[in-house]
């Protein structure tokens, strides 16, 4: 069951819609793209060059 509250995306993912009502409605963050922060509505970025992102990454350069 969702919350009653709008909901932001946390970092790895994102969403084009507002007052999301559950973490479900978010998209994670396509592979090769990253998410930096809370409440996206389009990926941060494409990951740093020699970097690969995986899906839902946050950063450019990944350390997993």
């Amino acid at each position: 069951m969702g919350s009653t509250s709008a909901q932001p995306c946390p970092a790895g993912t994102f969403s084009n819609e507002e007052r999301l009502q559950a973490m479900d409605q978010c998209q994670e963050c396509p592979p090769g793209r990253f998410c930096a922060t809370p409440a996206l509505s389009a990926p941060t970025g494409d990951c740093s060059a020699g970097s690969y992102c995986s899906r839902n990454a946050s950063s450019s350069t990944p350390t997993d």
